[in-house]
């Protein structure tokens, strides 16, 4: 320590003079100051300190901090044995804090919802526990109000539950079929109601027990049970009237399940909606051919499968394919035929025509005056066909004749030029 102006500081530059004045107390005990004439603190132990600063050189009585030990460790839990329960540099405790105090000076005040409203002087947690309906390390958490009486443990766990919850906090609700709507902590119910098993009764015993109980671990019927129909999609029916209570095995209805399904359902598969074995309804469909919620209707001629509901045709059957293309086959067949004959027979009529004898009259005299310009020039002009003319020598008022030709015995006839007043022109016939 070295002195500088009225007080002693930590400074290396100084004298040694100046470091022994420092450390100099006055020739009277319990003074400092320049003259002597300022009282060391009280709670300086022996009542010495530094002239200079007034520091008390022996340290501070139990109880008291600061540099002259001027203040009281009140806030701090004693420690005993005549040692200082403070620091004396900046009164942080000892030996912890005294009453609801907590801190590192145990400036702080302990939460009024802890017990005894104590905590640790460190972290402030609550010691002994919370008052009622209180939990958490500082007590700031209300428990759960389905906690019996509202009290819980510090941690949260209720130290029990209302009637019908279960579980830590007893958030969670007890099963419906609980006997008594009572459930231990991990939900198990202790007996269940009449008709229902396993640990939380959350099955339900077979509907041909007697009496309607059954062992609560593995369900068997405690009094024995009515005999099902042996239909029964299972082994649960009525104890009443013995009616299957999940319905029919495949190809069965009825309340007992003893009528059969028609086999135009698929599968044979069918279900009726009341007890009274009215007509069922196929489920899956109809087998092909069929239609109709029960199945009782035929798909048209020809058609192997239907609309259930409407039964418009869906699909030909490959029977009805391979007939209806041979029907056509034979249909276009015919109608090549019919067309080939009527070829024929126009054919040969035109042959035939050829040698009528009146073929020639149907022909109307050819006027060459009156013949239009396109036929002048252009057009050939033959001589009509001796076979016509053949056809025609014999009739009356013929033109023609017969001259005989040494070379042929057949003769043949000679155009002969009509008289100027005959009034047509020799026959000629134009080809186009």
């Amino acid at each position: 320590m070295y002195r500088k102006g009225d007080s002693c500081t930590q400074c290396h530059r100084q004298t040694q003079d100046d470091h022994d004045e420092c450390t100099r107390t006055c020739p009277i005990t319990g003074r400092w100051g320049e003259a002597c004439n300022k009282h060391c603190g009280a709670g300086c132990r022996s009542l010495v300190c530094y002239q200079w600063s007034g520091e008390c050189v022996h340290g501070c009585t139990e109880g008291r901090y600061g540099q002259q030990c001027e203040f009281n460790c009140d806030h701090c839990r004693v420690c005993g044995y005549g040692v200082s329960n403070c620091a004396r540099r900046d009164g942080s405790c000892s030996c912890g804090c005294s009453g609801n105090l907590y801190g590192a000076t145990c400036d702080k005040q302990c939460n009024s919802k802890c017990l005894n409203t104590s905590c640790n002087s460190t972290t402030g947690e609550c010691t002994h526990g919370c008052i009622e309906g209180m939990f958490g390390r500082h007590c700031n958490s209300v428990c759960s109000d389905t906690c019996l009486h509202g009290t819980c443990h510090q941690n949260g766990s209720c130290m029990a539950c209302m009637q019908g919850y279960y579980g830590e906090q007893c958030r969670k609700k007890c099963s419906r079929n609980c006997g008594s709507e009572t459930c231990s902590g991990d939900g198990r119910c202790s007996p269940c109601k009449p008709g229902f098993f396993k640990t939380q009764c959350q099955e339900k015993c077979s509907d041909n027990c007697l009496n309607e109980t059954c062992n609560q671990n593995n369900g068997k019927c405690d009094y024995g049970s009515v005999k099902c129909p042996e239909n029964c999609a299972t082994d649960k029916c009525s104890r009443g009237n013995g009616s299957c209570s999940d319905g029919c095995v495949a190809g069965t209805y009825g309340q007992h399940c003893r009528l059969t399904c028609s086999s135009s359902c698929t599968d044979m598969e069918c279900v009726t909606n009341d007890t009274g074995g009215s007509k069922p309804v196929c489920t899956l469909g109809c087998r092909d051919g069929l239609w109709g919620d029960y199945c009782d209707m035929e798909c048209p001629r020809h058609c192997s499968v239907c609309n259930k509901n409407t039964g418009s045709c869906q699909g030909l059957s490959h029977d009805s394919y391979v007939q209806s293309l041979h029907r056509l086959v034979v249909i276009l067949s015919s109608c090549l035929g019919v067309l080939f004959l009527v070829t024929v027979v126009i054919i040969v009529r035109r042959r035939e025509c050829t040698w009528c004898p009146d073929f020639h009259r149907s022909i109307p005299p050819i006027n060459p005056d009156n013949r239009p310009d396109e036929f002048s020039g252009s057009r050939r002009a033959e001589e009509i066909s001796l076979h016509e003319f053949n056809a025609s020598r014999d009739s009356e008022g013929s033109q023609y004749d017969v001259i005989p030709d040494v070379n042929n015995e057949r003769g043949y006839e000679q155009l002969q030029p009509p008289q100027p007043d005959a009034g047509y022109t020799p026959l000629l016939y134009t080809w186009q």
